[in-house]
C-alpha cells in the first residue's frame, strides 16, 4: 500500500479562500456577498452623482469556527456600511452671552428694527 504524504491535500480540499467561502451555507454567503458588492458600487456611484466628493463604504466579513470531535462547523455573516448622505449643517456665531446666532454679532444690521410696514 502506498504511503500518503503528510503535506499532500486530501481530495476535494480547499486550495483557495474563494473556494472555501463558496462552500459556506451551500454558497448562499458567497451569493449574498456578491449581490451586496454590486449594491455597494451602486450606492457609491449614486453618492457621487448626488453629493460629489469621495464616498466611503465597508464590508466586514465574519467567519465563526467551532471544532467538535475533529469536525469543523463554519458559519459566516457580514455587515455592510454604505455611504450616507452628508449631514445638513449651519454656520453660526455666538454673542457676548455665548448664545448661538445666525447673524454675525460684529456686523452692523441693515434693518436693525426689522422691516417697516407700509400700511401706516
Amino acid at each position: 500500500m502506498a504511503e500518503e504524504r503528510q503535506d499532500a491535500p486530501a481530495p476535494g480540499a480547499a486550495r483557495s479562500f474563494s473556494w472555501f467561502l463558496q462552500q459556506i451555507g451551500d454558497g448562499s454567503l458567497h451569493h449574498d456577498l456578491t449581490n451586496e458588492l454590486r449594491e455597494m458600487a451602486t450606492a457609491m456611484n449614486q453618492y457621487v452623482q448626488d453629493f460629489r466628493g469621495a464616498p466611503k463604504g465597508k464590508i466586514v466579513l465574519t467567519l465563526d469556527f467551532k471544532l467538535d470531535k475533529q469536525a469543523f462547523e463554519v458559519s459566516g455573516s457580514f455587515k455592510i456600511t454604505k455611504p450616507k448622505a452628508p449631514a445638513a449643517g449651519a454656520v453660526m456665531w455666538t454673542d457676548k452671552a455665548n448664545n448661538f446666532t445666525q447673524q454675525h454679532p460684529s456686523q452692523m444690521q441693515l434693518f436693525p428694527a426689522g422691516v417697516r410696514s407700509l400700511d401706516s
